[in-house]
Order: structure tokens, then C-alpha cells, then sequence
């Protein structure tokens, strides 16, 4: 039963990771094709990401997008990393001289993942 309940963890975790800045919206037939379940599977892992405020059914759609809870996780690690607030100062300054817009980004495998942006 253990493993049962870390698989499920695991395959709700791989849904929450298919949302990113080019895809904020996922119906369960899109969720199942790119990541190979069926979609009874999938409604099954949908149910608790909902429950949990992870996922939120968008009306009228029939889509999911992501919940407050995701919202709230990511506020949390955006604020353990502290990078911002420490490369802000170099970051309002580069901005300044150039008249562009800074954006702070680190790499998440083969994503890059916007941090903090500096004008």
C-alpha cells in the first residue's frame, strides 16, 4: 500500500510539473497524452491536486490550471532562496546604465526559470 500511495504522490507531482509559463492550462485528455496515462488514471490523480487547492478546474473549459496552494509553495521557495533581494541592488544598477530591463534566471534541467526581474 506504501508504494501505491508514493507512486500516486509521484504521478501527481509529474502533472503539477507539466504547468509552466507556456502552458498554464491542461485539459485530462492533454495531461494523459503527454504523460502516457489513462484517462481514468488521470482523473483519479486530478481529484486530491484539486481537493488539496494544487489544481483549480477552470469553468466552462473543462481545463485545470494551477490552485492557490501551488501559489502559496512557490511564494515560500521563491522566499527561502533570497537571491533576489541580494542581486537586486547589481540588478537596478545594470538597468540603469543600460536602459534595460534585468531578469535573474537559473536553469531547471532544460528549463530556465525567471527569478526576479530588475528595471
Amino acid at each position: 500500500m506504501a508504494m501505491d500511495i508514493n507512486q500516486s504522490l509521484v504521478n501527481g507531482l509529474r502533472i503539477l510539473l507539466l504547468y509552466d509559463t507556456l502552458t498554464d492550462r491542461l485539459s485530462v485528455s492533454e495531461i494523459s497524452r503527454r504523460l502516457g496515462y489513462g484517462q481514468s488514471k488521470t482523473y483519479r490523480l486530478i481529484r486530491p491536486l484539486i481537493q488539496y487547492k494544487f489544481l483549480q478546474e477552470n469553468p466552462g473549459t473543462s481545463e485545470y490550471s494551477l490552485g492557490l496552494n501551488s501559489l502559496r509553495v512557490g511564494f515560500l521557495a521563491q522566499r527561502s532562496f533570497r537571491l533576489g533581494s541580494e542581486v537586486l541592488p547589481s540588478m537596478k544598477e545594470l538597468s540603469s546604465l543600460t536602459g534595460e530591463t534585468v531578469v535573474l534566471t537559473a536553469v531547471n534541467g532544460t528549463k530556465g526559470m525567471v527569478l526576479d526581474r530588475g528595471k
